[in-house]
């Protein structure tokens, strides 16, 4: 049977070596910064003092919809959510927490980190680690069990990085966190913090990408500004020059990890089409981001108050919450 991972061998793990030989030339190397205090707490603490997470999950269709919810039942929106769903990663600071990193587990333990803020994360396949993007753009390797962190590199990374597999972290690194002028998309060496860029065809200076995420083909996918005004989708092989998808109008895109369908905002509404042909898009509603399942074959759509799942005719195939998150992509929460 394929899977993500076997079907990744072909493409993303053909640069591990390249990696592996770089470790000890690049700049990008993991950081000798200490690392963060780590607090624990039992659930019989956490019920205490009432910060404890639900961590209620549900299939739908294929994949695992995962919901996190407080004490009070209100919805706690993740950064990521482990591929099990037993442990969800969160950015808050509560009275009496050191946080802002909080790994809660479904046995109801906390994990607290203080790093310098929390914007970004993403879970292994394995779920035993994550990669997580501090307040400053700093990415981190963070334990899922233990909590100890290790600082890959200063970056700055973008909000959202995510996981194709065990050995590489793919990453948008910014030339500013406040206002960057260029964002170029990289695979990271989750053990020693080198780094190649996805596309070497073009200079880091003249790219503005939006988002990266990796295809089930191997490949990745790139949301990048284009001359002129919106985006262009491309599709980026290792050692090959990126072939074009689509262009778009909108800076807000999310790619199917199978490459072949879209989904973007145009004002407060969610569209969605197949690569081929995005001029003819189905309407999905008001929204403001959008989320394909593992398989591609379901899309959440997040709005204000409520969340849908659909299927790629534009069907409802469930109601969620606003915290709702699949598991085991690879991939954060965020939009």
């Amino acid at each position: 049977m394929l899977t993500r991972s076997s079907l990744l061998a072909g493409g993303l793990l053909a640069v591990a070596a390249v990696l592996a030989g770089l470790a000890l030339l690049v700049s990008n190397q993991a950081q000798a910064a200490p690392p963060p205090a780590v607090t624990f707490r039992d659930a019989t603490t956490v019920r205490d003092t009432g910060q404890q997470i639900g961590l209620p999950g549900r299939e739908v269709g294929d994949a695992v919809l995962v919901e996190p919810r407080t004490a009070s039942g209100d919805p706690a929106p993740p950064l990521a959510v482990s591929p099990d769903g037993s442990i969800a990663a969160f950015a808050r600071v509560a009275p009496g927490q050191v946080g802002p990193l909080v790994l809660a587990h479904a046995d109801g333990s906390q994990l607290e980190l203080a790093l310098p803020g929390a914007s970004g994360a993403a879970f292994a396949p394995s779920g035993a680690w994550l990669a997580v993007v501090d307040g400053t753009g700093a990415l981190w390797r963070v334990d899922g069990v233990s909590g100890a962190a290790v600082r890959l590199g200063d970056g700055p990374y973008a909000a959202d990085p995510s996981i194709p597999n065990e050995d590489q972290i793919l990453a948008v690194r910014l030339s500013s966190v406040e206002a960057p002028t260029w964002a170029a998309a990289e695979i990271v060496d989750p053990a020693s913090g080198a780094s190649i860029p996805i596309d070497p065809t073009t200079p880091a200076e003249e790219q503005l990408v939006y988002g990266a995420s990796a295809l089930l083909d191997g490949s990745v996918s790139l949301v990048r500004h284009r001359v002129g005004g919106g985006v262009a989708v491309l599709r980026v092989s290792p050692g090959s020059p990126p072939v074009a998808i689509a262009n778009l109008e909108a800076p807000t895109v999310a790619v199917s990890p199978t490459g072949e369908w879209l989904a973007w905002t145009a004002g407060d509404r969610v569209l969605i089409a197949p690569g081929r042909s995005p001029g003819k898009p189905t309407d999905l509603g008001p929204g403001r981001a959008a989320r394909f399942a593992p398989d591609g074959g379901l899309v959440l759509v997040t709005g204000a108050r409520s969340t849908a799942v659909f299927d790629l005719d534009g069907g409802v195939v469930a109601e969620a919450s606003v915290s709702a998150c699949w598991a085991g992509d690879g991939r954060g929460c965020r939009p």
